[in-house]
């Protein structure tokens, strides 16, 4: 489930903060946590860039506003943000259009406010879970869950008992197996080796007399004479895209 960030410059605020959140995970029997209290903002930006499982951070309204954003969403695009103002002149003198908060609160905060806001983006959380399990292809790190869309996956690679998962932007890498990954991909996913297996989407030349196939980002993969046929059949060995 969804865990919280919370940024303010005055340390007192955050028990308050914190005691609204508490009893909201409570009430609705969620296992989420505070991760972070913090009024130093550098902190903060450092902690909220390197957290790449999708949060909640509710953040104070104030001059560091923008580099925080920027660094929570430098950690998960998806992040959900709620901030927290004294009143709309400081939402207007802090806040950018592609801020994209997710809600607003404004000092005197009440346990309402909190309560209002988190069950809104539980639900919309949930929502894009459910649809997700349909769209991405679902892995866990260590003990983070992550969601990768299918379209932009490139490659799966098999090897000293790891799967490695390759998109343009980043490779992951965790335990299972090709037994259980076939099982749970789209049409358009293929295995050409022991070791490979590819989205066809991605694939931009086929070199058939070197048994190589070039995908996105020019990655290079080895089709296995167990494969050749397969191969042949699904990509048109007389295309102009073969060699």
């Amino acid at each position: 489930m969804l865990d919280v960030y919370i940024y303010d410059a005055d340390i007192s605020r955050h028990t308050t903060v914190q005691s609204y959140c508490f009893r909201f995970f409570m009430r609705k029997n969620l296992t989420s946590e505070i991760k972070l209290i913090t009024a130093d903002a550098m902190e903060a930006g450092r902690v909220f860039s390197e957290e790449e499982k999708q949060s909640v951070f509710i953040i104070s309204c104030d001059e560091y506003s923008d580099y925080l954003i920027k660094s929570m969403r430098k950690g998960n695009a998806e992040n959900y943000l709620i901030i927290v103002a004294n009143d709309f002149d400081d939402i207007l003198k802090y806040l950018k259009p592609g801020h994209k908060p997710s809600g607003f609160i404004l000092r005197p905060m009440k346990p309402y406010d909190i309560e209002k806001l988190m069950g809104d983006i539980i639900s919309d959380y949930k929502s894009k879970k459910e649809k997700q399990e349909f769209d991405c292809f679902v892995f866990k790190m260590k003990s983070t869950e992550y969601s990768i869309p299918f379209d932009s996956i490139i490659s799966f690679e098999s090897g000293n008992k790891k799967i490695k998962l390759k998109t343009a932007e980043k490779e992951y890498s965790f335990y299972s197996t090709f037994d259980d990954i076939q099982n749970t991909l789209p049409d358009g996913f293929i295995r050409v080796h022991k070791s490979y297996i590819i989205n066809m989407a991605h694939i931009k030349e086929i070199h058939y007399a070197d048994s190589e196939i070039i995908l996105s980002g020019g990655t290079s993969v080895y089709f296995s004479r167990t494969y050749r046929s397969v191969v042949r059949e699904l990509f048109n060995i007389n295309a102009e895209t073969v060699s």
